[in-house]
């Protein structure tokens, strides 16, 4: 068997390219596991805001829903005091 410089440069390219092949698939492993850990900290980030959105909205239901109750509340103190101060202004008649 004797070998020609040709044989010998093709037995060097087909170890490159498959050192080539191993070295892509290594960096693709570790970019793909970037954008994993990447997706990874974006869906936490999403889902703590999600929360603070959901707390905010309650915090929102509730100031609106306490408005709605004092102004109720406020109207019946109004309506009270009316009350008793026809009712002092009617004793003061009657006396």
């Amino acid at each position: 068997m004797i070998y020609t410089i040709r044989d010998l440069f093709f037995v060097v390219l087909s170890f490159c390219i498959l050192l080539l092949t191993f070295f892509t698939c290594w960096i693709l492993f570790y970019v793909v596991s970037m954008f994993r850990k990447a997706n990874e900290l974006f869906s936490g980030f999403k889902r703590k805001m999600d929360a603070v959105d959901e707390i905010l909205k309650t915090i929102k239901d509730k100031i609106e829903h306490s408005a709605s109750s004092i102004l109720l509340l406020v109207k019946a103190v109004e309506e009270l005091l009316v009350f008793l101060s026809e009712r002092k202004g009617k004793r003061k008649r009657k006396s």
